[in-house]
């Protein structure tokens, strides 16, 4: 009986040991699910492979003149914009953009299919609060920046124009705020930029700084 007592005491002895060892080896192979580490900081839900985000974004939208002597000769038009956004997920962004606006001009020397276009670049400093709902961005920013913009008139008689036919290129201190969705790789903006210009001379009646001018809109695009 002895003998028999002491044998069941060596088997289960050795089937503990056996079965601790076989749950440390799980442990250690990483197959056991615990709880997160949490001192780790996870990312938002939706967040992109990038993580500081990256976007692409193309739109348009109206324009106008901000001195009223300009606004006598000229009518709103349309203005387009294509985007670059580098650090759309942090509290600091970088954008560069391709800008362009047309708007109809009158004036001695011009016809009814007179335009004063522009086209530019700019560069500018985002501040923006990346805020999420779910996997949802809703990022609501302001900007300032410098961009260089050229002008110049369609379809005017240089002997008889009260403005110059030749191009001009200016300098511009974009300011403006705007707020951007993003959802699934997709983003769109909405945006109301003014630009103080400098440094004009196409308009020959107008001052220095008679082509500053507003621009509000919309783009659509992807973010990565």
């Amino acid at each position: 009986m002895k003998l028999k007592r002491a044998m069941t005491l060596l088997a289960a002895t050795i089937t503990m040991i056996v079965g601790g060892a076989a749950v440390a080896a799980t442990v250690d192979s990483g197959d056991a699910v615990g709880p997160p580490d949490r001192g780790e900081r996870r990312a938002p839900r939706g967040t992109p492979d990038s993580k500081i985000g990256l976007a692409i974004l193309a739109g348009g939208g109206v324009t106008d003149f901000t001195q009223g002597a300009t606004r006598n000769e000229t009518g709103m038009g349309g203005s387009w914009d294509v985007r670059v956004i580098v650090a759309t997920r942090t509290w600091f962004g970088f954008e560069g953009s391709y800008i362009g606006g047309a708007n109809p001009i009158t004036g001695l020397g011009s016809s009814i299919h007179s335009k004063l276009v522009r086209n530019g670049i700019e560069a500018a400093l985002r501040v923006q609060a990346p805020l999420h709902y779910r996997t949802t961005l809703l990022e609501p920013y302001v900007l300032g920046g410098l961009g260089w913009n050229t002008y110049r008139i369609t379809y005017v008689n240089a002997d008889r124009a009260s403005a110059s036919a030749n191009g001009d290129n200016t300098v511009a201190v974009p300011l403006g705020l705007g707020f951007m969705v993003g959802h699934q790789g997709f983003v769109a903006d909405l945006r109301c930029t003014i630009r103080p210009t400098y440094e004009q001379t196409i308009l020959c009646d107008q001052g220095r700084a008679g082509l500053s001018n507003w621009d509000a809109g919309g783009m659509i695009g992807f973010e990565f």
